[in-house]
């Protein structure tokens, strides 16, 4: 049923809709080579850069790949760097097993003047436009399907689903969310 349902996708930088990509929101190429810099001298932090196509990510880490590739199942191209990427990079995540929240908070205080810096698991941060998030490309899709914000039902459990939860007419909060995140749930 891939092609007949719609997606919000990459934090709400990739809308698609009727097999129409709505939205597709880039990364200015300058801030995404600063953030990587960054992600990649944070020891405990894994790098993730996503394209409308396919997330790259380089071959040093063979556990790494086999997560990102078995595990999230996600289609992925190994590069040797990052200039290798000809699509836009709608998305990069770090992944911190040891310090997500600590990691997260330094990466704002770096990053906020130019891009939303969200957790997006216990052990995900993501960087994403500021213009995007899942409650905008939600009303987007909402828009473009002539439906009511009432009518929809969300799951989220992090700070990336906060916009859409607040949204949507029913929201729920996973139990293991933050209490920002069920305060936002109906």
């Amino acid at each position: 049923i891939a092609d007949k349902i719609d997606y919000i996708a990459e934090n709400g930088a990739v809308c698609i809709i009727n097999n129409e990509t709505i939205i597709t929101a880039e990364i200015e190429r300058e801030l995404a080579f600063c953030i990587f810099k960054r992600i990649q001298e944070r020891t405990s932090c894994n790098l993730l850069v996503n394209g409308v196509k396919s997330c790259y990510i380089l071959p040093h880490d063979k556990q790494y790949i086999h997560h990102v590739q078995h595990e999230l199942k996600n289609d992925t191209t190994i590069i040797n760097d990052f200039s290798e990427i000809k699509e836009p990079i709608v998305k990069i995540s770090a992944q911190d097993h040891s310090d997500c929240l600590g990691s997260a908070e330094y990466f704002r205080n770096l990053f906020s003047k130019e891009i939303k810096v969200v957790t997006a698991g216990n052990d995900w941060i993501d960087f994403v436009p500021y213009e995007c998030n899942k409650g905008v490309a939600l009303q987007i899709a909402i828009d473009k399907l002539g439906i009511h914000s009432n009518d929809i039902i969300v799951f989220g459990d992090q700070q990336n689903d906060l916009e859409m939860l607040k949204l949507a007419g029913t929201s729920y909060a996973m139990a293991t969310a933050s209490f920002e995140v069920q305060s936002a749930a109906t």
